[in-house]
């Protein structure tokens, strides 16, 4: 997180300064009688500011217009002196503003609100390294690079501010299409990010543990269990999960979707159910799995 404080020749902004590099910002320091060229390019170079002792700034002719330009390209600006009342007619009641008539108040303010500022940095410093690539922010940029295995910009999608939650063009959520190319640590990514364990896909009507059985992927269907997956969801097109399970025949999925407490005896949409396929379809392994779970009267 860059910061630049403007301040006069004389003006001491040390607290400040040492706070913010404390906090592992950059932070560059400028006289208002630097040389002007010099000044405003700092200016158009910054986004976040500390204007130090207004009053006495005001008094230099270069400052009305260099405070506009503050201003205007400022996502951050913290002003202090004892004609912040006179500076805020100018500058409107914006929020990202915040005036102090002592620096141990604007410090006070810095120090409570530092959290909230480096996360609104970050996710603004992303979205614009993200479009300077020529990349689009939303959930089909995240997902192509998550098949591509491309962490660094999954990351910067992410701290963009794309919510972890959306779905594709396509209708499939981030967390479904994860599981889909089998990227079993970007699951666990999202997961930890709070992606839900249940959100439903918009082309299969399937829940994330869903495709996960689909793929055949144990280890992914045990991760999905332990993060709380309802088994109990159908699919768009009456589907149970155990039916899909028995139906790609993997009895290691199959148990522990049984012991997790996925019903054998719901019907899908023809009538049947996962236990009913399995003894049609003669899947004997299956079949003796079952045989410990039976029937509910």
């Amino acid at each position: 997180m860059k910061w630049l404080i403007l301040k006069h020749s004389a003006d001491n902004a040390e607290k400040i300064s040492i706070y913010l590099q404390s906090k592992n910002c950059q932070v560059s320091i400028v006289d208002i009688d630097s040389d002007y060229s010099s000044l405003v390019s700092e200016i158009k170079g910054a986004k976040n500011f500390f204007v130090s002792d207004s009053n006495v700034l005001a008094d230099n002719p270069k400052f009305l217009y260099l405070y506009g330009l503050i201003s205007e390209r400022g996502q951050f600006i913290l002003v202090q002196g004892k004609n912040v009342d006179e500076l805020k007619s100018l500058s409107g009641e914006s929020e990202k503003f915040v005036y102090g008539s002592t620096k141990a108040e604007v410090l006070k303010v810095l120090k409570s609100d530092f959290k909230d500022y480096y996360a609104a940095d970050k996710k603004s410093s992303a979205l614009n390294d993200l479009l300077s690539r020529g990349l689009p922010f939303n959930a089909d940029c995240m997902v192509h690079f998550i098949e591509k295995d491309k962490p660094e910009i999954v990351e910067l999608v992410y701290d963009a501010g794309l919510d972890i939650n959306s779905w594709t063009e396509d209708g499939v959520p981030v967390l479904c299409a994860a599981a889909r190319c089998d990227k079993v640590e970007y699951v666990k990514w999202l997961l930890k990010r709070n992606a839900d364990v249940n959100i439903i896909s918009k082309d299969r009507g399937y829940s994330p543990v869903m495709d996960a059985v689909w793929k055949k992927n144990l280890e992914m269907v045990k991760l999905f269990i332990k993060a709380g997956a309802d088994l109990g969801i159908m699919s768009s097109d009456g589907q149970p999960i155990l039916v899909l399970a028995v139906g790609n025949g993997n009895a290691k999925i199959v148990e522990v979707l049984l012991k997790a407490g996925a019903d054998p005896d719901i019907k899908d949409g023809m009538g049947m159910s996962a236990r009913g396929y399995a003894n049609l379809f003669k899947k004997t392994d299956i079949m003796k799995l079952m045989e410990k779970f039976p029937k509910k009267e």
